[in-house]
Order: structure tokens, then C-alpha cells, then sequence
């Protein structure tokens, strides 16, 4: 079921626009046709157009047990739990433990973030010497030694 819908509205000047609204407002506006409300920030708007449900985001947990970028590709011990929500219209994978919060468009999108931003960290902190690291930071190179069973080079990712 749809949590989110378009709204596209024709403001006084006559430009259109389209509007991402929660999907109680879109129900509201559905009931109430002859008598749209847009938000109160949006008081020249002349006439709702056309409005539709979006399809709601894949907000599964991702839960990779490899990670792949550019060629590369780290094998993982165990599946590594990410969660994933929306903040702002964009998807958000996050993994407290390492610090990785990646945020795009699409689910796709923020996969292929969170690989990179998984990898640069691996590439930052996985050699380097703990002398040239906080303690936060060799916490989190800790973490990594220990999912991280080995890497592969030469596959797309």
C-alpha cells in the first residue's frame, strides 16, 4: 500500500507543480475534491490537477555478505544488518556500529553508496596503524578485521 502520493497543483501564475504528500493528506484531498487544500505555504494555488499514489519504498533491512565497488569486492563473515528508512524523500541505509549512513534517490542508489562509503572506510582504516587513529576510529577498524573474511579484485561493482 502506498505511503506517499504526488499532488500536482497550478499556482495563480499558472505553473504547475508536483508535490510528494503523506498519504493521509492525499486521502483528505481525494475526499474533498471540489475543496483542496494545499499546504498553507502554497496559498496561490488556483486548482489541484491530478494527484496518484506513489508505491511505497523497500524499507527491508539490507543485508549484505559481500561488498562490491569499482572492481573490488570484500567478502563478509556474517551478512551485515543495515536498516533502511526515508528521511527528506531519500532512502537511508545506516549501519550504526560502523557509522555508515548512506542516503539516495532509490534503493539501488543508496546500495551502491553504501558500498563505496563501506570501502573507503576499509581502505582508510583496515592497515592503517592504530597510533594514527582515534579511539573511535580503531573501534571501528576492529569492526571491520573482524567481518571482513577477504577480498576479491576484478568484478564489477
Amino acid at each position: 500500500m502506498p505511503q506517499e502520493a504526488t499532488l500536482q497543483y497550478v499556482y495563480a501564475n499558472g505553473k504547475p507543480v508536483s508535490v510528494i504528500v503523506p498519504l493521509g493528506l492525499w486521502r483528505e484531498i481525494e475526499s474533498e475534491r471540489e475543496t483542496a487544500h494545499a499546504p498553507s505555504s502554497s496559498a496561490d494555488i488556483t486548482s489541484v490537477l491530478d494527484w496518484e499514489p506513489l508505491s511505497a519504498p523497500d524499507l527491508r533491512p539490507y543485508r549484505p555478505d559481500e561488498i562490491c565497488w569499482r572492481g573490488r569486492t570484500l567478502r563478509l563473515r556474517q551478512q551485515l544488518v543495515c536498516n533502511i528508512s526515508r528521511e527528506d524523500g531519500l532512502v537511508v541505509i545506516h549501519n550504526e556500529p560502523l557509522g555508515i549512513r548512506a542516503y539516495a534517490e532509490s534503493r539501488e542508489s543508496a546500495v551502491r553508496d553504501f558500498a563505496e562509503e563501506f570501502m573507503v572506510l576499509w581502505d582508510e582504516y583496515a592497515s592503517a596503524p592504530d597510533e594514527e587513529l582515534t579511539p573511535d576510529a580503531i573501534a571501528v577498524k576492529q569492526r571491520l578485521l573482524a567481518l571482513v573474511d577477504g577480498e576479491r579484485t576484478g568484478e564489477e561493482g
